[in-house]
């Protein structure tokens, strides 16, 4: 009873991010797999990334609503990802480089991590940006552009993650851009955003409608490891 007290002071929604400290060893893998229903071929830094991204999902849901789903997850037509148990729920994830961002929450939120280009070439900002968004990046000094531009691609994905749309709406068609710390300037109406640096280097954006928007919560790659182990009476072999 507690427990379900303390879940209902949380909200509506929550948002994690995760790092890959040190590679998976082959039997955690498998074990990861295992617990997870993950049947997808996932090798290299880039799969070992992807299971933990997977767990955090799971954590997310299980610390949030208290759920453990038993079916795997499906996608729709447009490729987003659902649970037929519990439409209701949202669960969305993204990956770059060495981190991993999850946002679960009612109704849908879109969620992504970018990690820092070194250079940005305007050919790609104009492929990306509107002219409002090119005239003020391009008013900063080369060395804060990168990061900037990071930044735009970040919100821009969240939103297309967050309408469900995806890459099929041009990044063009809409500005999202951080106008002074906290304050997003954006022509969308009817959604909130939220940009972080989780470490040096990176940039994760959050979008959803109206409702608050959660902080964001660093969960360790240890600590998913043990919550996997733990859930799948498994702990010898994950942790």
């Amino acid at each position: 009873m507690m427990e379900e007290k303390e879940r209902d002071k949380r909200g509506i929604s929550a948002w994690y991010w995760t790092r890959l400290e040190k590679p998976l060893t082959d039997e955690q893998k498998n074990a990861l797999k295992m617990a997870l229903a993950v049947g997808k071929k996932l090798d290299g830094r880039q799969g070992d990334i992807r299971l933990l991204a997977y767990a955090m999902r799971s954590y997310a849901l299980y610390k949030q609503y208290g759920l453990m789903p038993k079916q795997r997850w499906q996608t729709t037509k447009q490729g987003r990802p659902y649970l037929p148990e519990y439409p209701e729920i949202d669960a969305n994830l993204s990956h770059s480089g060495c981190m991993a961002v999850c946002a679960v929450g009612r109704p849908f939120l879109g969620t992504d991590i970018q990690k820092t280009k070194a250079h940005i070439a305007r050919p790609l900002a104009q492929r990306v940006c509107t002219e409002e968004e090119l005239r003020w990046l391009w008013e900063k000094e080369q060395t804060r552009r990168a990061d900037a531009f990071t930044e735009i691609w970040a919100l821009k994905e969240s939103y297309l993650k967050w309408n469900g749309k995806g890459l099929g709406q041009s990044m063009r068609s809409f500005m999202a851009y951080e106008c002074s710390p906290g304050q997003i300037q954006t022509s969308i109406q009817g959604v909130r955003f939220c940009l972080c640096t989780p470490i040096p280097g990176y940039k994760a954006a959050l979008c959803a409608g109206t409702e608050p928007l959660p902080k964001i919560q660093q969960v360790s790659q240890a600590q998913l490891l043990r919550f996997c182990a733990e859930r799948a009476g498994n702990t010898g072999k994950i942790t």
